[in-house]
């Protein structure tokens, strides 16, 4: 499911996406948050400067490591490994 729909399926009407990065700026995941609030976030210039400071507070920062260091053996097997699509 695309972001939206995924909000509106669970009836949360606001969400924000942080992009993870590494040390040496690498786009490593998403942070993915949603509120049952409307405009839980402020308003979307509000909440791009909420996006932009999260992704620089220490805690962030810490899971984005973490988050590379759990994602390292996919990327040591990911030559090997076969991903499908199965449609519902």
């Amino acid at each position: 499911m695309m972001r939206s729909e995924v909000s509106h399926t669970r009836e949360r009407p606001a969400d924000l996406c942080v992009i993870l990065r590494n040390d040496d700026d690498l786009q490593i995941g998403l942070l993915f948050v949603d509120s049952t609030i409307p405009e839980g976030f402020g308003t979307d210039a509000v909440a791009v400067n909420v996006a932009r400071r999260l992704a620089t507070e220490e805690e962030t920062i810490a899971l984005a490591r973490a988050l590379e260091r759990a994602l390292a053996p996919l990327r040591i097997a990911a030559p090997d490994l076969e991903i499908t699509r199965t449609l519902q």
